[in-house]
C-alpha cells in the first residue's frame, strides 16, 4: 500500500474523559466519489468532505467512531472540529498481505 499524506487521530478516551492524539506519517486518503453501477453519483450520505483513510499497520490501534482525523502533523491536544473530519466508520483489516485499519470519515 502507497502513503500519500500524514494523518493525526485523536480518539477520546471515556476513563480519563480526555483526548489522545497520535500522528501517523504512512496513511493513504481516498477522497474520491461513490459512483452506483448505473454510473449516476450516489447523493446523502457521501459528500465532498468523506473520504477514507487506510493506515497501514499490524499493531492495535485505538480509534473509534466519533473520533476526530485531520490531515497533516498538528499538536492541539484535542481537536479543532471546524477543521477536522469524524470519524463515522472504522474497519480493522490486520491481516493478509496489506494490513492496514480503514478508517471512513464525514465532515
Amino acid at each position: 500500500m502507497t502513503s500519500n499524506c500524514i494523518v493525526t487521530l485523536w480518539h477520546f478516551d471515556g476513563e480519563s474523559n480526555g483526548w489522545t492524539r497520535t500522528v501517523f506519517p504512512n496513511a493513504f486518503a481516498d477522497f474520491k466519489e461513490r459512483i452506483s453501477k448505473s454510473g449516476i453519483k450516489q447523493v446523502g450520505f457521501y459528500s465532498a468532505d468523506f473520504c477514507k483513510i487506510r493506515i497501514p499497520t499490524k499493531e492495535k490501534i485505538e480509534v473509534s467512531s466519533g473520533d476526530y482525523v485531520r490531515l497533516g502533523k498538528h499538536v492541539e491536544a484535542a481537536p479543532i472540529r471546524e477543521n477536522a473530519l469524524k470519524v463515522v466508520e472504522v474497519s480493522d483489516n490486520r491481516y493478509g498481505g496489506s494490513p492496514h485499519y480503514r478508517i471512513s470519515c464525514g465532515g
